[in-house]
Order: structure tokens, then C-alpha cells, then sequence
């Protein structure tokens, strides 16, 4: 016979589809795509066309057929967080970020295998602040931007083709953008150092200090010698940070101590104060005397100063160990 069409009906869901014989091979063939559910289906089969007298006819049979892993999508999607540099884990898991930090949103639905994502949102917020949701394309970057330093809390969650939501996640940060406070112990501003002195200085901060350096300038803050530059200080177990440091190998004079603070996020910080070195004093000469005599007990008056252009609010030098030695020059040398 010559069949000139073929209708299949799908009982249970009650829909017709017509084979198509595109080899022309007497094979008609058809996808049935709109399973609703997995089960056992009956599939009526009618033959249209006309026998070899081109007399039309027709002929029906009937299968059963049963239809098992149809594909469904009743799964939401995943969305992960990710938070780039910089950024710092605390002992409490509470993770600390700049407005530099990049955080990324992606999502994937039903692990590659569902209706796909349709729609991820989040949104920031904190007692204070709340930015309503955003609605993006997966995946999706953005930063912290134009916020007060403190705690915020991260929202998101996303949405398939289908419809299926996933639960709100929940990401917790510290925004921290400010530098370490500094405070400066010794030297105290305007200070006059003698001999070995231990520099000390405070570092606080949101997150937690790295490291502390101390340096020395000139008293019109330029560098004199790189060896009194960016000296790592050592943080002691009061919590201070400290360095040892000999006055002697610089002149006596005005100087510049500067301390610098860099926390775990690379916030850095500066403090400094003006000092003096005051190691040697200027001994006024005493006036020559006419009238001495061998075996004549005379009285000896000095006084030692501080250079003025050192200090000039520090006159005379106090000390306790004075020890005083008095010499006679004869022909040039020294004889105590």
C-alpha cells in the first residue's frame, strides 16, 4: 500500500503527532516530548493511505509502552561566595575585607543538569545600612564601596527556569579600610634621649596589626642614612611594640621619630613626634687665673649646658656620676 501519513495518539495525555518519513524508506519516525511523568503509557497508531487498486484504507494497532527517566528539574540551584584578596580569617571565623576585596556570586542548578539558572540576588546590610536586592547574571562580582568600616552581613540566593528557589545564604564580613592607630610611647614629644633608649609605640586595629617600623629623619624630615629607616620593631608581651636603639651613633640634635603600622588587610598608618639627642655637653672655659700659686687651694665654679640648638628649654645637664678630672698643659700635652 501507499501510506501517505502516520498519527500516533498518546492516550494518557491525549495528543496527536504525525510520523515523518524523511528517508523515504517506509520508516516513520517521531519524537515524543511532552511526558509530563515517568509510567506506563498506551500509544494508538493509525495508518492512512491507499492500497495497490488506489483504493484509501486505513489500519489502526495499539502498544503499550513505559516511559521511565523522563527528565525533571524540582531541584533549586547553588550559589557559591567567594572572597578574593585581600582579606583575613579572625580565630572567631569572621572575615575581614577592603573596598579592594572582590566578592563573586555563581550559581548552578541541579549540578549541570537542570532548566539552568535564571537569576541570582543579593543584597548587603547591617543594623544600620541596607541595600535592598540586587538582581544579576550569574556569575557576578562586586565590591564593598562607600561604606562606613564595621560588620555587614552578605544575602543571596538564586532562582531556575522552572521556578525553584533556592534558600537564602548568608555571608558575614568586616569592612576595614582604616589604618592601624598609632600612639607613641617613647620618645614623648620634645624629648631629650641620652645613651641606649628603648623606642616603644601602641598599634590597634579592627582587624590585626602586622607589622610596626620605626624611623629617624632629620629634623626637616629628610632621610640621612637608610640604616636608621623602616627598623622592625618587635612586638613585646605587654603588647607593645618596641626597639632598642643607641643614641651615640648619631650627632646630638633635633630628629623626627616616626613609626609606621600596617595591618593583616595592608592598611598603613603613620605617627610622629619631634625629639633630641643630648649626649654631649658644652663645658664653659674658665677664666685664667694671674695670681695662682703652686700649693694654693682656689675654688673651681662651672657649669655644663645642653647646646641650645639642641634643646633650649634644657639648660644644664643633671647628672648624678659626674665625675670631674682637671689637667695641666705644659708644652702642648696634658698632665693630670
Amino acid at each position: 500500500p501507499d501510506i501517505s501519513e502516520i498519527s500516533l495518539s498518546l492516550f494518557d495525555d491525549g495528543f496527536s503527532i504525525h510520523g515523518d518519513n524523511v528517508a523515504n524508506d517506509g520508516i516513520y519516525t517521531n519524537l515524543l516530548t511532552e511526558f509530563n511523568e515517568d509510567g506506563s503509557y498506551t500509544v494508538e497508531i493509525t495508518a492512512l493511505g491507499h492500497n495497490s487498486l488506489s483504493e484509501p484504507f486505513s489500519r489502526q494497532d495499539f502498544k503499550t509502552v513505559l516511559v521511565s527517566g523522563v527528565p525533571t528539574d524540582t531541584m533549586p540551584p547553588a550559589t557559591t561566595l567567594l572572597i578574593g584578596p585581600p582579606q583575613y580569617i579572625d580565630s572567631l571565623g569572621l572575615t575581614y575585607i577592603t573596598s579592594s576585596t572582590l566578592i563573586t556570586l555563581s550559581a548552578v542548578d541541579n549540578h549541570g543538569v537542570g532548566s539552568g539558572v535564571a537569576l541570582t540576588k543579593y543584597k548587603i546590610y547591617n543594623s544600620e545600612y541596607d541595600s535592598g536586592w540586587f538582581d544579576v547574571i550569574s556569575p557576578a562580582s562586586f565590591h564593598l564601596l562607600g561604606l562606613e568600616d564595621g560588620e555587614y552581613d552578605i544575602d543571596y540566593y538564586s532562582i531556575d527556569n522552572v521556578g525553584n528557589i533556592e534558600s537564602v545564604n548568608t555571608q558575614s564580613v568586616y569592612l576595614d579600610n582604616c589604618a592601624p592607630e598609632l600612639i607613641i610611647e617613647t620618645p614623648y614629644p620634645d624629648e631629650g634621649l641620652q645613651d641606649g633608649v628603648t623606642f616603644s609605640a601602641i598599634a590597634l586595629d579592627a582587624s590585626a596589626v602586622d607589622t610596626v617600623k620605626f624611623s629617624i629623619y632629620c629634623a626637616e624630615g629628610n632621610i640621612f642614612g637608610p640604616e636608621y629607616e623602616k627598623l622592625p620593631a618587635q612586638l613585646n608581651s605587654e603588647g607593645k611594640w618596641v626597639l632598642y636603639f643607641d643614641t651615640t651613633s648619631l650627632d646630638d640634635g633635633l630628629y623626627i621619630f616616626e613609626v609606621e603600622g600596617t595591618d593583616v588587610l595592608g592598611n598603613v598608618g603613620y605617627q610622629s613626634v619631634p625629639f633630641s639627642i643630648q649626649n654631649w655637653a658644652v663645658l664653659e672655659l674658665l677664666p685664667s687665673t694671674l695670681n695662682s700659686k703652686a700649693g694654693r687651694t682656689m675654688p673651681i665654679k662651672f657649669s655644663i649646658r645642653i647646646v641650645e640648638s639642641v634643646n633650649p628649654d634644657q639648660l644644664f645637664v643633671r647628672n648624678e656620676e659626674l665625675t670631674v678630672k682637671i689637667y695641666a698643659i705644659r708644652k702642648g700635652i696634658k698632665e693630670l
